[in-house]
């Protein structure tokens, strides 16, 4: 009874991991620096840009972002060295997950060890969400450490004062409306609260809007929760039983 138990845990627990929204369980991406820099002004219009040092040839690698209802992402241009990569996007097997493939045809040389990607987001409200392009599956680790090295600057455009960063954490730099901080993943998204601005169009989420699939993964867990207390009662009771 223990071993079926044990076995029905360990199956729904590689499931759920297997499973994750939009995360292949491939070999890593070839890079554990990266820098972005994400600008925004007051007209809600970001721009982003990002650079991968790689250490190893890409071939093809997909990526992908988090979708947002108050976000128009893209389209996203990229180049490795000299050479510049198209993308084609496809929307995710597990909303709201958006993906982008390319060709890139093993480019690897002294000259061209870096991708660089850059984009604009279109975004409405005083609530920012800035959603990041990343690899589909996980950054290389840095040796000895527990991620990778990944540099994010966060720069408001606007009148001083009027924005902070939300999430993730950043802090000030030297320079004023300036944020930094040195991750060990790249963040989904950047969220920046501004003061209202009247030219602005509004945009309100919806309570159940999108989450990456947090509502049907709790509700996996609760129901493997529960049936794994059932059958420990029932398997305790009826050692009880025999016992006694």
């Amino acid at each position: 009874m223990r071993r079926a138990l044990a076995a029905a845990v360990l199956a729904v627990a590689g499931l759920l991991l297997s499973v994750r929204t939009g995360i292949a369980t491939d070999a890593p991406f070839p890079s554990h620096d990266v820098r972005v820099h994400v600008s925004l002004g007051e007209d809600g219009r970001a721009t982003v840009t990002q650079e991968y040092a790689l250490g190893a040839a890409l071939d093809r690698t997909p990526f992908q972002f988090l979708s947002d209802p108050c976000a128009v992402v893209g389209p996203v241009s990229g180049a490795i060295g000299e050479r510049a990569i198209e993308f084609a996007t496809t929307a995710g097997p597990h909303s709201p997950w958006t993906f982008l493939s390319s060709e890139f045809g093993g480019v690897f040389n002294g000259s061209s060890r870096s991708l660089k990607l850059r984009y604009e987001v279109q975004t409405r409200g005083a609530e920012v969400v800035v959603p990041l392009v990343m690899p589909a599956t996980a950054l290389a680790l840095v040796d000895g450490a527990r991620g990778a090295r990944v540099s994010i600057t966060v720069v408001w455009t606007g009148a001083a004062g009027a924005a902070r960063v939300a999430l993730p954490r950043l802090e000030p730099s030297a320079l004023p409306n300036e944020w930094q901080a040195h991750l060990l993943a790249i963040p989904s998204s950047v969220r920046i609260d501004t003061a209202p601005v009247a030219a602005r169009i509004t945009c309100a989420r919806s309570s159940d809007g999108p989450t990456g699939g947090l509502e049907w993964r709790f509700v996996v867990f609760v129901g493997t929760m529960a049936i794994w207390v059932a059958v420990y009662l029932l398997w305790f009771a009826r050692r009880w039983h025999a016992t006694s």
